[in-house]
C-alpha cells in the first residue's frame, strides 16, 4: 500500500516538528548557557560555521528566522499564506525600529547600519530617506506597508508634543498588530479559532507594554498612549485607560490578571510597585504568550495553529539565544544568565557537565 506525501500545510507541519526537537530549549538550553565564549556557542549552534563574532552570530540567527517564516509562507496558499507571510514582517519591523530611533537622534546611516538585522525579500528599505525624513509625516511616507504607514501617520501629534522615538515605534507594533488581526479574523473558522489565543496575547502584551514602558519607564502621556491601543485582545481600551491613570506599576500589573498575565501567578503585579521593575511584569506575560504557543502548537499538531506558535516559540528562543550571547561576551555566571531568560529558572546545580549532556545532540537549523 502506497502511503501519500504530505503535502501543503500537512508537509510543512512535518518540517516543523522535527525542527521544534531541535530548539534551544529547556535542558538544551541550560546547556549551552554554561559555554563560556561567543566561538563555543556559536559553534553549537551553527556547527559548520567559521564566524566567531558576537555581531556575526546574531546576525545569523536573525536572518535564519526571517528567511524561515518567508519560506513557511511560501509553502502555504491564499489566506494562510498571507497569514504567516505577515509574521515574517516583524523581523523587518524591528529594522524600521532602530531608523525610528536613529531618526529621532538624527544619527547618521554610519551610525545606524551596524544596527540593522539582515532580511532577505521584500519590502526594500530606504534607510537614507527614513534618517533625513523631514517630520513623522515624512518618516511614514517612506514606509512601503500600508498598515504600518497609516500607524506611524497617527502617532504624528503625540510626538510632536514629545519627540520621543518611542511613539513611533509602538506605532509600528500597533501597525503590525492591527494587521495581524485582520488577517487572523480573514481565515476560515477552524483556522481562526487554532490561532486566536496566540494572536490576543500577542495583542495584551503589546497593550501591556504601553503601561509598563509608556508610563512607568518613559513618563508619557496617558492621553497619547491610549490612542495607541490595539482591539483584539482581552485587555479593552477602559482596561487601559485605568493602567495607564494606575498609582504605581503594581496597581497596573494587578488590572492585567487574567488579561495578559496568568491570573495565577501574583508575582507579575508583586514586582510592581513605585520603584518596582516592568521588565519582570513583562516578562511574566512573555513566559504566558510561551505557554500558550506551547500548548497550541501540540493540541493544533498539523494544523495553522502550529505554524503560528512555531513562528512565536522560534522568536522567544531567539530572544533566549542573543541574551545568552551577550551574557557570556559579558563574561556572567551561567546561573546569572539563566535567571535572565525566559521563562526564567536557575540551572539545578547537579546538571550534568556541558559536555555530557551534548552527547549526540543536534543543532538547530532552518
Amino acid at each position: 500500500m502506497t502511503v501519500p506525501m504530505p503535502t501543503g500545510l500537512d508537509e510543512l507541519c512535518v518540517r516543523l516538528h522535527a525542527r521544534h526537537s531541535r530548539m534551544a530549549v529547556g535542558e538544551r538550553l541550560d546547556v549551552l548557557c554554561r559555554l563560556r565564549s561567543i566561538p563555543e556557542l556559536a559553534h553549537e549552534l551553527y556547527p559548520e560555521s567559521t564566524f566567531t563574532t558576537l555581531t556575526d552570530l546574531q546576525r545569523r540567527l536573525v536572518r535564519d528566522r526571517a528567511a524561515e517564516l518567508v519560506d513557511m509562507a511560501r509553502r502555504l496558499e491564499d489566506r494562510r499564506a498571507e497569514f504567516v507571510g505577515w509574521l515574517a514582517v516583524r523581523y523587518h519591523l524591528e529594522n524600521l525600529k532602530v531608523y525610528a530611533r536613529g531618526f529621532a537622534t538624527r544619527a547618521p546611516m554610519s551610525d545606524v547600519g551596524p544596527l540593522l538585522a539582515p532580511y532577505r525579500g521584500e519590502p526594500r528599505v530606504d534607510g537614507e530617506t527614513l534618517l533625513a525624513a523631514e517630520g513623522v509625516e515624512g518618516f511614514a511616507s517612506a514606509i512601503s506597508e500600508k498598515p504600518l504607514r497609516k500607524a506611524v501617520l497617527a502617532a504624528a501629534a503625540a510626538y510632536a508634543v514629545q519627540p520621543r522615538s518611542f511613539y513611533i515605534e509602538a506605532a509600528l507594533d500597533r501597525g503590525y498588530l492591527e494587521e495581524l488581526v485582520t488577517r487572523a479574523d480573514a481565515l476560515a473558522a477552524g483556522d481562526r479559532d487554532e490561532i486566536l489565543p496566540i494572536v490576543r496575547q500577542e495583542v495584551d502584551l503589546y497593550n501591556l507594554m504601553l503601561a509598563t514602558r509608556g508610563r512607568f519607564i518613559y513618563g508619557l502621556k496617558p492621553e497619547f498612549l491610549i490612542d495607541l491601543h490595539v482591539a483584539g485582545g482581552r485587555i479593552r481600551r477602559g482596561v487601559l485607560t485605568s493602567m495607564l491613570a494606575a498609582a504605581d506599576l503594581a496597581d497596573a500589573a494587578n488590572l492585567a490578571m487574567g488579561l495578559a498575565l496568568d491570573s495565577h501567578d501574583r508575582q507579575g503585579a508583586e514586582q510592581g510597585g513605585p520603584s518596582g521593575d516592568p521588565m519582570a511584569v513583562e516578562a511574566h506575560a512573555v513566559a504566558r504568550l510561551m505557554r500558550i504557543a506551547g500548548t497550541t502548537f501540540y493540541t493544533s499538531h498539523m494544523g495553522l495553529g502550529a505554524a503560528a506558535a512555531y513562528a512565536v516559540l522560534r522568536r522567544m528562543e531567539l530572544a533566549n539565544l542573543i541574551t545568552l550571547s551577550e551574557g557570556l561576551r559579558a563574561g556572567l555566571d551561567p546561573e546569572a544568565i539563566r535567571r535572565r531568560l525566559i521563562p526564567r529558572k536557575v540551572i539545578p546545580v547537579s546538571m550534568k557537565s556541558a559536555a555530557a549532556s551534548q552527547a549526540g545532540a543536534e543543532a538547530p537549523r532552518v
